[in-house]
């Protein structure tokens, strides 16, 4: 990498790594059987980027953005951003529940928040 770099995510199913690579404002695709790199998704509609889950069953990668405070969601079979909520800010934690299809974001400033099949909601 030339860059630094921040948490990642493997497929269970596949052979690929999502890497957030926020000094370049992307993310990028690799095959880890390869080791190349299969494609960069752009983040530049939010900064500090830290926090990842990937949901490999409805093919969405969600990534905690800080500035502003936002939940980028890319479709990862063509790296598109299909979602955008609002999230509190300081995303300390983000976490993918498979079985009630939702994505937690713990925030520092208090706000806790799920992304769920039927909306955006507040806890």
């Amino acid at each position: 990498m030339d860059a630094r770099t921040e948490p990642f995510q493997l497929e269970k199913n596949g052979t690929r790594v999502f890497i957030n690579v926020p000094d370049k404002k992307e993310v990028r695709i690799a095959d880890v059987v390869k080791r190349t790199t299969l494609a960069r998704w752009p983040t530049k509609a939010a900064t500090t980027c830290a926090r990842m889950a990937l949901d490999e069953a409805h093919q969405r990668l969600f990534i905690g953005c800080r500035m502003p405070a936002r939940l980028m969601v890319f479709d990862i079979t063509n790296g598109k951003i299909v979602a955008s909520p609002e999230i509190g800010a300081d995303a300390d934690g983000l976490f993918y529940d498979a079985a009630r299809s939702r994505v937690y974001v713990i925030g520092g400033q208090g706000v806790h928040r799920y992304l769920a099949a039927t909306g955006f909601r507040s806890l």
